[in-house]
């Protein structure tokens, strides 16, 4: 068992998980989380990385909730051995906001969203991922305003009622 091993697998994951071949490209990514977990150890950012890959393979199948757990594991890591501020453990806090925003829990993946581009602004104001984030952060916040909204507009219709 090698490292690079355990990159073939992950490789060869993502290109099945590119052809549709979810089920494969999920045993392929747990294959090489194994490998890198043994030869690397479980706090390793290689090891985070796997737990990521797990995370898209479970989005493509339509399991939110088994991607946020891979994605809360990728982060976990990652603030440990990268730090809070690393462009890796941002972007898992982008990730997370994405699951949660699946799973219709709109104020959690709206801190999630707001934690990625506070960091990102503090020190990558121009990149493009930046302006990904605040996108996000906008695009909850009118969500979350268009449902208050929405909410408002029930409770009237039922007063009449």
């Amino acid at each position: 068992e090698h490292p690079d091993t355990a990159t073939c697998h992950s490789n060869i994951g993502s290109v099945l998980s590119d052809m549709g071949e979810n089920s494969a490209a999920l045993q392929s990514q747990q294959k090489a989380l194994v490998i890198r977990e043994k030869v690397l150890g479980p706090e390793h950012p290689d090891t985070a990385t796997c737990h990521s890959n797990i995370g898209s393979v479970f989005e493509e199948m339509g399991d939110f909730r088994a991607g946020l757990k891979s994605e809360q594991k990728a982060l976990a890591i990652r603030e440990k051995v990268l730090g809070p501020k690393h462009s890796d453990t941002v972007h898992c806090h982008y990730y997370i906001g994405e699951f949660q925003k699946e799973l219709g829990d709109f104020g959690a993946a709206l801190e999630s969203y707001q934690k990625a581009l506070a960091v990102a602004e503090e020190t990558e104001a121009d990149h493009p991922w930046t302006r990904t984030y605040r996108e996000r952060v906008d695009e909850m916040l009118r969500e979350m305003e268009g449902d208050e909204e929405e909410q408002e507009e029930e409770d009237e219709e039922e007063e009449w009622e």
